[in-house]
């Protein structure tokens, strides 16, 4: 499942996923071969007074590891954990962080400009500039089913459906994934795209990750565009 910040790993997923892949298409979200669309890349940020009890999360977590990721895998994904004793926080503590939370704002850190574009295979690509540039090299099939990259084939997963809770607040779209496993290091790769649920705004989000048998990232790369959904 698709990870879009780098902010709350512990707490923090992306993908509340429904059961059944529906088809997906890039045209949903593009004009076909027409001008670039304006993008945002960035990130997703609360204020600055959650960093406290953020760090007290952590010290939970690290404190009872075992405890805490059988707690947390309960949760919904993407979705702020829920209040217990053992979280290191009073009732008064998790509600001033959920407050901040709910606080959480867009950062834009650069612009991206993005375009769909149709190959003589009636393969797709999507044109990326400055930090999107990766995207460029993800070839999405006819029917938008399977996505190739260098690493391998990207298959489509469960869609997203994500609550105003959720890191991105509520928004619903299509999402692939790419499992490698290897003898010295496994690879995971992962692209989705979607919408808010009021419509105007669209989502494209990209993962490649590269974590060595023991655990340690050896590559982690995201990108979080956000963009306006075409007229």
């Amino acid at each position: 499942m698709l990870k879009a910040s780098v902010i709350l790993l512990t707490i923090v997923t992306l993908g509340i996923q429904s059961l059944v892949a529906s088809p997906a298409s890039l045209t949903t979200y593009f004009k076909t071969d027409s001008e670039y669309v304006q993008a945002e890349f960035g990130t997703v940020l609360p204020p600055e007074a959650i960093k406290p009890y953020l760090a007290k999360l952590r010290h939970a977590a690290s404190a009872d590891p075992e405890w805490f990721r059988n707690y947390s895998d309960s949760i919904q994904a993407d979705e702020p954990i829920p209040y217990h004793e053992k979280l290191g926080l009073t009732k008064e503590e998790y509600d001033e962080y959920r407050a901040l939370w709910n606080q959480r704002t867009f950062k834009k850190l650069k612009r991206v400009d993005l375009r769909l574009e149709k190959k003589k295979d009636d393969t797709w690509m999507i044109r990326a500039t400055g930090p999107g540039f990766p995207i460029q090299a993800l070839t999405f099939s006819a029917d938008f089913q399977t996505i190739t990259s260098p690493n391998g084939t990207l298959k489509r997963s469960a869609d997203i459906s994500s609550s105003q809770n959720a890191l991105l607040r509520a928004w619903s779209g299509a999402e692939w994934v790419l499992e490698s496993k290897g003898s010295i290091s496994d690879t995971r790769e992962n692209f989705a795209i979607g919408k808010q649920a009021n419509n105007k705004t669209g989502y494209l989000l990209y993962r490649m990750q590269e974590i060595s048998s023991t655990g340690r990232k050896l590559y982690d790369n995201q990108i979080l565009l956000q963009f306006p959904l075409k007229k």
